[in-house]
């Protein structure tokens, strides 16, 4: 009996263990030596929300599947913000952040507001970037990175904009 009281709480207990996701490619391009020293050597460089804003990526790397979608978060609230990518990685100072991709860089047509919370999605990646001519493929590397205004352009170095970190992605079948 002892042990199968033991083995059914290891069961419950694994049956509620959040299951762990891989990631689906590589952020990089953290804020370090930023324009006017607001660093943040875990997300872009800091911003008027007081912390850097953060990019990640959700779905999968599936063309196929069609469910790539990109997450930034920390954004300063209201701000508006495109995402833009490339083939491309570098990393210069730009605004009040670092641009770290391109050269030749693709943007998304679409502006969102970050609103309250300071986080937008952008999501059917494939059909919106198509319409402007960008077929993204199997086997690419692409590299993105979120682009903001911030506060009423007045950014933490007197820009108007900053940047979130990058992260790369390399599409599958």
């Amino acid at each position: 009996m002892k042990h199968l009281l033991l083995a059914a709480s290891t069961l419950a207990a694994l049956s509620i263990a959040p299951l762990q996701s891989a990631e689906l490619g590589t952020a990089y391009c953290f804020g370090t030596n930023c324009p006017c020293g607001n660093n943040d050597a875990s997300a872009g460089c800091v911003n008027t929300s007081g912390v850097g804003a953060y990019l990640t990526a959700t779905g999968s790397t599936s063309v196929s599947s069609g469910d790539l979608a990109f997450r930034a978060t920390h954004l300063p609230t209201s701000s508006l913000s495109l995402l833009v990518i490339s083939a491309n990685q570098r990393n210069i100072p730009f605004d009040d952040g670092r641009l770290c991709v391109g050269p030749y860089m693709h943007r998304l047509r679409s502006h969102l507001n970050g609103g309250q919370a300071g986080e937008v999605v952008f999501d059917n990646l494939y059909t919106i970037y198509a319409t402007y001519g960008v077929v993204l493929n199997a086997g690419e590397t692409w590299n993105a990175q979120v682009w903001y205004r911030d506060s009423s352009h007045q950014g933490v170095c007197g820009g108007r904009a900053n940047l979130t970190n990058a992260y790369t992605v390399t599409l599958t079948p």
